[in-house]
């Protein structure tokens, strides 16, 4: 059985050596703000509905989105330990 790619897009922001993270109330998890791209969205589309939909906050500067390459990583607890 093979694995397959998730259709997700995430929002890693560094500012001052700190990075966004966000959970869920009630869970450990820690995530970076995103979701999964309805058909037919860009990645940068994707990006700022999931923003708007969750009010993270609200992109008024949409044209100022920017994407880097793909990255695969883990999601880790709120102590560190990989689920």
């Amino acid at each position: 059985m093979g694995i397959g790619v998730p259709e997700k897009v995430a929002w890693v922001l560094v500012r001052d050596g700190q990075v966004l993270v966000t959970r869920t109330h009630g869970r450990e998890l820690f995530y970076f703000p995103g979701g999964h791209r309805e058909p037919g969205e860009s990645d940068a589309e994707t990006l700022v509905r999931e923003i708007d939909e969750k009010a993270w906050f609200r992109s008024a500067q949409r044209d100022r989105v920017s994407l880097a390459d793909q990255l695969v990583f883990d999601t880790l607890h709120a102590d560190g330990r990989l689920p």
